[in-house]
């Protein structure tokens, strides 16, 4: 799957090439570190919702649990921390103000558009200081997380994701000891390529093409079939919804030695 990436950008001229529809929201996958995960979690437990069992989520997915969450809410007493985690989903997911214009979702974003193609770009930095392991010494780091999308028409979405980190370099930071083959460091900065996709989204049918993580199983240990470290993955991905029915299905390679598809 190493052409992944490469395929991807071939899929965004192609379809810039064609013909769509008026602009809709976006139809992208939803980082696995995003707040909104432990929002949801939380209502689920709560009896609220019913969380699908494989992540992430795509936008259209949490849209769908946002509503299901408020319809449920309406009959039960959330407390003051429970009504503002849900205000704040609304916000960004299901707001009408946000569903066109991403600029007025809960975090702020640059955007463009013109006519049936819109640009968004959103950058994150979170600076923070972590006490060593055994020692009473702090370190300092630096977090940056850019962000792009392409959202065409009301069917198709690219995403690409990058994570930066600056700060000292030992333990798995190490240069040649990270945890991902595509981890990357020079002098304290530390480079991870996260995602790169396409998805297509249609009635039904969501199709997807690049790279990203994957939380699919089950497996002995839990639901993730993806041995050694949680890293993202080259695949082509398909998601099926029929009434009460949901199929998933991705195709990608989980290891290299010995090769593992």
């Amino acid at each position: 799957m190493r052409t992944a990436n490469r395929f991807a950008w071939c899929a965004v001229v192609v379809v810039l090439a064609c013909p769509v529809a008026a602009l809709a929201l976006g139809h992208e996958r939803i980082p696995l570190d995003h707040w909104c995960y432990a929002a949801l979690e939380r209502f689920e437990s709560l009896g609220l919702c019913v969380l699908p069992d494989d992540r992430p989520f795509t936008r259209d997915e949490i849209i769908r649990l946002t509503e299901q969450v408020r319809g449920a809410a309406d009959a039960s007493h959330l407390s003051a921390r429970d009504r503002y985690q849900l205000d704040r989903l609304e916000k960004e997911f299901t707001a009408e103000a946000g569903r066109d214009d991403p600029s007025q979702r809960y975090n702020s974003t640059w955007f463009g558009r013109d006519r049936s193609i819109a640009l968004e770009g959103n950058v994150a930095l979170t600076p923070y200081v972590e006490q060593q392991s055994f020692s009473t010494q702090t370190e300092a780091y630096i977090g940056i997380t850019p962000e792009f999308r392409a959202h065409l028409g009301d069917r198709f979405t690219y995403d690409v994701r990058y994570q930066l980190l600056f700060g000292p370099e030992h333990g798995d930071r190490a240069r040649n000891e990270k945890p991902s083959r595509r981890e990357k460091s020079f002098k304290g900065l530390t480079s991870l390529y996260e995602r790169s996709y396409v998805i297509g989204h249609f009635d039904q049918v969501d199709v997807f093409f690049g790279r990203d993580y994957v939380d699919w199983g089950p497996s002995p240990g839990g639901n993730l079939i993806t041995p050694g470290p949680n890293i993202s993955l080259d695949q082509i991905n398909a998601q099926l919804r029929w009434r009460a029915l949901r199929l998933d299905f991705f195709y990608g390679q989980l290891w290299t030695d010995p090769q593992r598809w």
